[in-house]
């Protein structure tokens, strides 16, 4: 087990020295990434991470994703099973590839609320219109990532 995890960072590692954070611009979304509505006023995205290692969900933990006040954000985690994975290290990071530039802000993970979900602070759009959210996850099955096209309104 501690190999593998040692195995899983290091290719994380990899992966990050590659291209992360704010280069979401090089990374392709995700094929299947589909908006799922909870309830009314909260949105969630949801796919399979690029190699097909995890399920991933991402949205505010309340409400919308809205142009101008900080929210934090949860980062859910599954085998490709469903099984809620405790991942190792998680990275939440975005941009507007249209743009050019990232978030203003340094989204972190501050918290897991219960297993295979994360908390993720300081995520903040300071821009409407097309960005492009990426999460990193290293946990049991290996290191993967999957992208989320996510339209902020006006």
């Amino acid at each position: 087990m501690r190999g593998s995890i040692a195995i899983a960072l290091v290719c994380f590692g990899a992966a990050l020295a590659h291209g992360c954070g704010s280069n979401v611009d090089e990374a392709p979304a995700a094929n299947d990434a589909e908006v799922e509505v909870a309830d009314p006023g909260t949105a969630r995205w949801q796919s399979s991470s690029q190699s097909g290692l995890y399920r991933i969900r991402i949205g505010p933990e309340k409400g919308a994703a809205t142009l101008g006040p900080m929210h934090p954000w949860l980062v859910e985690v599954e085998s490709r099973e469903g099984e809620p994975v405790t991942a190792v290290h998680v990275l939440f990071d975005g941009g507007m590839p249209q743009h050019g530039h990232g978030f203003e802000t340094s989204p972190r993970v501050v918290a897991s609320p219960s297993r295979g979900v994360v908390r993720v602070d300081g995520v903040r759009f300071h821009t409407a219109g097309a960005w492009q959210i990426r999460v990193d996850v290293a946990g049991p099955a290996g290191a993967d990532f999957a992208v989320f096209d996510v339209e902020i309104d006006p």
